[in-house]
Formats: structure tokens, C-alpha cells, sequence
């Protein structure tokens, strides 16, 4: 399946998580055509993306107060990312 944006699941390309595994959530999408034809391997993520709860927060209070929310859509893709793509 591609999405409205173009992305297709990992599978498609030989591309899972670290463990091997193709999961649902793992979406990629090629910058050209062709770019992923014959590349086969892993997600890797960058330490870049980690971040202390404590620096998250001092993050957030830089901007006005705002209510958070969790959105439906957020919940999906939370259980996308834990179901394998088979």
C-alpha cells in the first residue's frame, strides 16, 4: 500500500528494523525513482533522536501553553509500529 505521500512500507524494499523485522509502522520513501532497487538492510536511528525527559520539558515551556492531546491517528500508527508486516 502507498500512502497519500508516497510512502510504502519497508518490506516493499527490503528494508526492516534493526531486529531483522518488518513492521508496519517502518515507512520509507524512495527520493527517486528507482533509488531502492536492489538495497536491501536495516533502519538505523540516530542518537540525534534520543532526548532526556528533562529536555524535552524545558523544550516544550519555551512555547505558550497549549493543551495536549493525543489524536486517533497517533494511536494507530503506535500500534502500526509493533505489528510485523507479513
Amino acid at each position: 500500500m502507498v500512502s497519500l505521500y508516497g510512502f510504502c512500507g519497508g518490506k516493499k524494499y527490503g528494508i526492516s528494523m534493526p531486529d531483522g523485522k518488518f513492521y508496519t509502522g517502518l515507512l520509507v520513501l524512495p527520493l527517486r525513482e528507482n533509488a531502492l532497487e536492489g538495497i536491501h538492510g536495516y533502519a538505523e536511528f540516530s542518537e540525534a533522536l534520543e532526548a532526556e525527559e528533562a529536555d524535552i520539558l524545558a523544550f516544550d515551556a519555551s512555547f505558550p501553553k497549549k493543551e495536549k492531546k493525543v489524536l486517533p491517528c497517533q494511536q494507530e500508527y503506535e500500534i502500526a509500529c509493533a505489528q510485523l508486516d507479513e
